[in-house]
């Protein structure tokens, strides 16, 4: 058929061609170059026969190890001889004892056939289990800016998952599974003393400017996620231990958010309508002098619906086994979907001294981004 292989060893050295015809074009390749003919010899080396059946059809396979020696004139230009290993792919149905329908579906040359058979061992279903230190991030233009007095700080945590692999080759396949996802980003605030420019709205219906001194104060923001990644993969080398590349996205249901902040601030009231008249140590007002937050006191928030990052990973697959495969090695989540970060629940009564609050500027368009150092074992189950 148009898809069974030869290889084409009637091709001389630093000629260009295919080096792989099907069976039509090489009997016209041969009589097209070789109007005199071809002396050919084959020894057979070594047979081998799959134990099972090779495909749906019901035919069984058997590779021929041969070695094939020819010579010819080659465009009755140039004398062409070949002698190398070659590996003869026979095909036949076994019927009540008999083989029928016998014949050579493909003739490869040692690096295919090595292929071939790599191809065959690492095919199939693998699943297993992997965990993943994790540090994250979140990123916003308004906090990556030069004129932002908080930075963003990582928080690390442990990503377990289970996952479900479906190789089609050595080299190509694709993977899914659940990891439970804990992202623990932070924000930073070093110093700050000073008035506001923003003016805000108390309680009273009346417009002040806040007046903070702040020293080392750090915003938590905690998401526990599942994470379902669908990636492709692909995987270069021949021997035990290959470089692996996934490249994929990963859907992120959230299960909830928790917020806290951690610091000793003290917030003063500067009132423009009433003469300037600057008000402290009122609390029904949100005014008070080094007041200590800690990061044990944690707030819920309510959660984004969904989220969707790009997921990226580069390392090292062992197969220590027949079957098992092992992986060491580094993934990255790039966060496509907004966190809204500032949509908090004001009727939590949480603390005037986030973002917001000690900047006045609203933080836009804010991502969650992630790097883990990954570990995993996996089993081929079919």
């Amino acid at each position: 058929s148009s898809k069974d292989v030869i290889y084409n060893d009637l091709l001389p050295e630093k000629v260009e061609g295919s080096k792989y015809l099907t069976p039509a074009a090489y009997a016209q390749f041969a009589q097209r170059f070789y109007p005199e003919g071809l002396d050919v010899r084959l020894d057979i080396i070594d047979v081998s026969v799959s134990s099972t059946k090779s495909r749906s059809d019901g035919s069984y396979e058997a590779v021929v190890k041969a070695k094939k020696e020819l010579k010819g004139l080659y465009g009755n230009a140039r004398i062409h001889s070949y002698s190398d290993v070659l590996f003869f792919y026979v095909k036949g149905v076994l019927e009540e004892g008999q083989i029928k329908t016998l014949g050579i579906s493909m003739v490869v040359d040692s690096k295919k056939h090595a292929q071939k058979q790599a191809n065959r061992e690492y095919r199939g279903l693998y699943a297993g289990i992997s965990g993943g230190y994790s540090y994250s991030t979140l990123f916003s233009s308004e906090l990556s800016s030069s004129t932002s007095e908080w930075q963003p700080m990582p928080g690390n945590a442990i990503l377990p998952s289970i996952e479900l692999h479906f190789m089609l080759t050595r080299g190509f396949g694709f993977a899914t599974g659940v990891r439970m996802g804990t992202y623990s980003p932070s924000i930073y605030l070093d110093q700050f003393n000073g008035k506001l420019n923003t003016t805000f709205i108390d309680i009273d219906q009346d417009s002040y400017y806040p007046i903070y001194n702040i020293s080392d104060l750090e915003e938590f923001r905690e998401y526990q996620t599942y994470d379902i990644p669908v990636v492709m993969k692909f995987r270069t080398g021949t021997g035990k231990v290959g470089l692996y590349l996934d490249a994929g996205v990963m859907f992120s249901m959230f299960k909830s958010v928790n917020y806290s902040v951690s610091g000793v601030v003290s917030r003063k009231g500067e009132y423009p309508n009433l003469g300037n008249v600057i008000l402290e140590d009122i609390d029904d007002y949100g005014y008070f002098t080094n007041k200590e937050y800690s990061s044990t006191d944690v707030y819920s928030l309510t959660p984004p619906s969904s989220g969707m990052s790009a997921m990226f990973s580069i390392g090292l697959a062992i197969s220590p086994a027949r079957n098992f495969m092992l992986k060491v090695g580094l993934t990255g989540s790039y966060g496509l979907t907004d966190l809204s970060y500032n949509a908090e629940d004001t009727s939590l009564g949480l603390p005037p001294v986030d973002y917001y609050h000690t900047t006045g500027r609203p933080l836009g368009e804010t991502l969650l981004h992630a790097v883990s150092v990954d570990l995993g074992v996996y089993y081929k189950i079919f």
